[in-house]
């Protein structure tokens, strides 16, 4: 499974907040190629879900991966 991770002063911290400990793959959130669903089907639920609900505003042109993310 792969995590994704803030950038920024918050770099490599989980999305979903759980601990780096675990051994498994990371990668930084705004650089992961999201929009290949080979790739999303590798990534944590909870790191997607949060990457959906925050990285776009309401209004936003969104992916359509990311509405349905949001929408689950």
């Amino acid at each position: 499974m792969i995590h994704l991770t803030e950038t920024g002063f918050h770099a490599g911290r989980r999305l979903c907040l759980t601990s780096r400990d675990d051994g498994a793959q990371n990668a930084h959130a705004s650089y992961a190629p999201l929009r290949d669903p080979a790739f999303r089907a590798s990534c944590c639920a909870v790191c997607l879900k949060t990457w959906a609900d925050e990285a776009y505003d309401d209004g936003d042109d969104m992916p359509d991966y990311i509405t349905a993310l949001r929408a689950s």
